[in-house]
């Protein structure tokens, strides 16, 4: 856990010390892309390695999709009411 909080500060201090370098501030999405790529990587890495994993892939792919689906869904079913609730106060001129 302490290496967590020292890198995270380390990070704000590098962060802090270079904020008016332009060269370096452009540079920092393109290394946190391939932080992100060699994080995403490892992990797969990982997850090939895992035994268990292997053998409940595809009921973890089952359960993720439902879960995808049905976040979807209820995203829209709460939504859509809300937004026609909304467009219709907007058309009286009773929008806040």
């Amino acid at each position: 856990m302490i290496y967590l909080i020292l890198a995270l500060a380390l990070g704000g201090l590098l962060g802090y010390l270079t904020r008016k370098a332009q060269r370096v501030v452009d540079l920092w999405p393109k290394l946190i892309t391939l932080g992100l790529f060699i994080l995403i990587f490892s992990m797969g890495l990982q997850l090939g390695q895992n035994q268990k994993v292997q053998e409940t892939i595809f009921q973890l792919g089952i359960q993720g999709s439902i879960f995808a689906f049905t976040t979807a869904l209820g995203s829209m079913v709460f939504s859509i009411p809300l937004s026609l609730y909304w467009l219709k106060k907007m058309k009286k001129g009773e929008a806040s």
